[in-house]
């Protein structure tokens, strides 16, 4: 099915009745809209996948810092939002795996330099390097 909607002056798009009826759609349902390289990708949202509430933030940080946000926020496509959202994601799952690492090693003992090797070949890397924050273990900070 293809249709085609207008764009009205105060920045509505009203959808054709079809549409939303071949979807399954009833008033209330909301429509995920994301623009990427200058086209429009939308999605049914489903409670894994919409934001019903967001968290409001205000960040300052160097402008080199904030400049190199938005250039990779733009290369991907994204707004800035998105972009440190996913940054700040990333991160709590890198603190929580560290947290669980530490963890294993607490009770099992410290990883060995084989199961590090075999670690960093699994992930493709040549060289391993030691996570950060970690106190006393081999290239950590």
């Amino acid at each position: 099915m293809d249709a085609i909607v207008v764009l009205g002056q105060q920045g509505r798009v009203v959808v054709p009745v079809d549409v939303p009826n071949a979807l399954g759609l009833s008033p209330g349902h909301q429509l995920h809209l994301h623009v990427q390289r200058a086209i429009l990708h939308t999605s049914v949202c489903d409670t894994i996948r919409c934001m019903g509430q967001v968290d409001r933030l205000s960040v300052t940080m160097p402008p080199e810092i904030g400049a190199a946000v938005r250039e990779a926020a733009a290369r991907q496509g994204t707004s800035v939002s998105t972009w440190l959202s996913s940054a700040a994601t990333q991160r709590l799952r890198s603190e929580l795996l560290g947290a669980a690492l530490d963890r294993w090693e607490a009770e099992e003992g410290p990883f060995g330099d084989a199961e590090l090797d075999a670690a960093a070949a699994a992930l493709g890397r040549v060289g391993r390097v030691g996570r950060v924050g970690r106190v006393g273990r081999r290239g950590a900070a």
